[in-house]
């Protein structure tokens, strides 16, 4: 390999001195941070991750060609802004690989990438942050130049503003470029997939640089794979931990027999229910740094399956009755919402677990799913702050709002078209995408 490239020097600010900018900064690179920006007043003037944290007001006064990052817990209301103060340079987390938003960042994503590239004459096709980082480190690598090529229908002024401001980039718009060149092309924008085939020679490999699920060896987990079909034609339950879920439901359900699931912090309501779930599900960060919820062998009949989202909660659980699953941490809104039929690869990420359980369910081959104490949250935005039966509260992005509900939709399509039924037996709530039923007539004789 021939590095002809010299420097990978840009910089952008990130949107969002908070947990996601903390995830995402070693993917970006410290070297590459000016600065966070945030609207906290307490937050402003001090120090994130060893940079400034400054006001939007002062982005536009010191840094109005610099690019930005925005995080996705408050996307739309970030990129209302933007727009509304007339700043078209900015880039979307949730266009970014699931990687980028990792709890704990992993090299995974870069090593994969290298990985994959086995030809000399390489580009990469998109015109989000990724592709930027994509090319650096394979300029970093020791690869010869790696030319990016700007999709046709990227807006002609944001191109000219991407290629002014990353300089040390070789961009390349698509109307000039030469794919028969190529022997490997590395797409970061798979929601152009369908237009890129149409161009690209039939000895050209396309390297799917998006999501790496399906091929990452330390995704796959072989555990899973017994539990596919285990549970074919029969029903369960989803206990989530809304506001409406009542004790005496969960006896009633543990006098009847019924398989069921409960997930994160349910374990707060076990002082008041005989109750048990049959299994149990954990994805949220906050659990797996729970006491209680950190210890999911002790909470399930039967297993309990956790993401892989913790290195120590891992090395501190070596019970057989814990089984590791791949989850992803974002959704991008440019491409349909996906729901995995091999969950020993990966779950997709939903904005909620009950979305993972869905996915856990269907691959168990249960035909007829329940959902209880499944809340939600109003779909209109209008109630973002969320309770739950014990007492803890919080505040939800009408983004992550959005993505429940969008999420919901996809598990409903999947559940129609796999001969699936999901019901929600909630009292109450803002779930609306299944159909409902009355709890307390279920088990009438």
């Amino acid at each position: 390999m021939n590095r002809t490239r010299e420097g990978n020097t840009f910089q952008i600010l990130i949107w969002g001195a908070g947990d996601m900018g903390h995830r995402v900064l070693p993917y970006v690179g410290a070297d590459h941070v000016l600065a966070f920006i945030d609207s906290d007043p307490a937050k402003i003037g001090t120090q994130y991750c060893g940079k400034p944290v400054i006001r939007f007001q002062e982005y536009q006064e010191r840094y109005p060609e610099t690019f930005i990052l925005i995080s996705p817990y408050f996307e739309e209301e970030i990129e209302e802004q933007l727009l509304a103060a007339g700043v078209t340079r900015y880039f979307k987390l949730s266009d970014c690989p699931s990687e980028f938003s990792d709890v704990e960042p992993r090299d995974i994503l870069r090593s994969r990438m290298l990985k994959d590239r086995t030809k000399e004459r390489a580009a990469i096709y998109g015109s989000t942050l990724y592709a930027i980082l994509l090319s650096a480190w394979m300029a970093e690598a020791g690869y010869a130049v790696t030319p990016v090529v700007l999709p046709e229908s990227l807006d002609e002024i944001y191109a000219r503003q991407l290629i002014q401001a990353f300089s040390c980039v070789p961009f390349v718009k698509e109307s000039s470029f030469d794919f028969h060149s190529m022997d490997e092309i590395f797409v970061t924008d798979v929601w152009e997939m369908g237009h890129l085939f149409e161009r690209l020679p039939i000895h050209c490999r396309v390297v799917d640089a998006y999501d790496i699920s399906n091929r990452e060896e330390r995704y796959f987990n072989p555990e899973l794979q017994q539990f596919e079909g285990c549970h074919r034609g029969e029903s369960c339950f989803f206990i989530g931990n809304g506001p409406s879920l009542r004790a005496e439901d969960l006896d009633r359900l543990e006098e009847q027999g019924m398989v069921t699931f409960g997930v994160n912090r349910i374990a707060q309501i076990f002082d008041q229910t005989k109750w048990r779930p049959t299994y149990f599900a954990m994805s949220d960060p906050a659990p797996f740094r729970d006491p209680v919820a950190s210890h999911p062998d002790r909470i399930a009949k039967e297993y309990s399956f956790c993401s892989d989202i913790s290195q120590a909660f891992w090395q501190n659980n070596t019970s057989d009755k814990i089984i590791r699953y791949h989850q992803t941490h974002n959704i991008c809104r440019r491409i349909e919402h996906s729901f995995s039929q091999d969950i020993s690869r990966v779950i997709r990420f939903g904005a909620t677990v009950s979305y993972e359980c869905m996915q856990i369910a269907a691959y168990m081959g249960f035909s007829r799913i329940y959902l209880l104490g499944v809340d939600g949250f109003a779909a209109s935005g209008a109630s973002k702050r969320h309770g739950h039966f014990y007492q803890e509260q919080g505040v939800m992005s009408q983004h992550y709002d959005t993505m429940m509900h969008t999420a919901y939709r996809t598990a409903r399509k999947y559940a129609d078209t796999h001969g699936i039924k999901i019901y929600n037996a909630t009292r109450g709530g803002y779930v609306e995408e299944f159909e409902r039923v009355d709890f307390d007539k279920l088990f009438l004789e």
